[in-house]
């Protein structure tokens, strides 16, 4: 029971559907468990979203018209969780000063540095699902696995805690050591499931995570003393994006 919980808190985290938040958190609730289901989270995301992409390609619409609204659908579905992150990221790295990053992080504004990553983020989503919606049903099949991956990637960042109140601002630590026999059996399923499927490009899945997770570690060490949650969301719009660049150059 406490899984099914733990689940239904990562989907309502990172979606706009709604939950019984009161079912949820009326027993002692350990948040931790929220982290560790992101991935399995995403796939439910991801089978939503998948969905919607079969019925359009059903509809016999053109590839630029049923991306434009498969990605309009699932920026409502997820509320641009990630996405704000990655903006307010990139944002915070218009200054050189650490603390003064962090002050731009908690201003709900959207600067220029986030509004030129936002607009780039789409534009590579829209090329590259554009050329995945030629590849017919493959297209909905490859949404559902990187819903998953690009959540199980940013999970490995939480080793090392972000900065805590009253050090360099008060955005508040996060720490949470993943449990990794969870974790390593949901990479092992997803690469299975990536390979079964027929994905081009999967075996450069996990050395290509590993070390993006090695590199954006320590970038956020650098910029803001640590992992934030604004961190992770820009991790897995990043891992989204890799992931796009493998599937479709190797399907050039």
């Amino acid at each position: 029971m406490s899984a099914i919980r733990s689940f239904l808190a990562s989907l309502g985290f990172i979606t706009r559907i709604p939950m019984p938040y009161s079912w949820i958190y009326n027993k002692p609730f350990n948040e931790k468990g929220l982290y560790d289901w992101l991935p399995i989270a995403g796939l439910a995301i991801g089978l939503i979203q998948a969905l919607v992409a079969i019925l359009l390609l059903l509809s016999g619409m053109p590839a630029w018209l049923a991306v434009s609204l498969w990605l309009a659908v699932s920026a409502v579905l997820t509320g641009v969780f990630h996405e704000d992150g990655l903006a307010d990221v990139a944002d915070s790295l218009g200054s050189m000063d650490r603390s003064k990053r962090l002050e731009i992080l908690k201003d709900s504004r959207l600067g220029t540095y986030g509004t030129s990553a936002l607009i780039l983020l789409y534009l590579i989503r829209f090329s590259a699902y554009t050329q995945l919606h030629a590849a017919g049903w493959l297209w909905p099949l490859f949404i559902v696995l990187v819903a998953a991956w690009m959540r199980w990637l940013p999970i490995w960042l939480m080793w090392r805690p972000g900065p805590a109140g009253g050090r360099e601002g008060s955005l508040g630590s996060l720490y949470h050591p993943p449990r990794l026999w969870l974790l390593s059996a949901q990479g092992i399923v997803l690469l299975a499931a990536s390979y079964l499927l027929g994905l081009p490009g999967v075996f450069w899945f996990i050395p290509l995570l590993f070390l993006l997770a090695l590199l954006l570690g320590s970038c956020f060490r650098r910029w803001h003393g640590g992992t934030i949650g604004d961190g992770l969301g820009a991790a897995a719009v990043l891992t989204e994006v890799c992931l796009l660049a493998i599937v479709c150059t190797a399907w050039m």
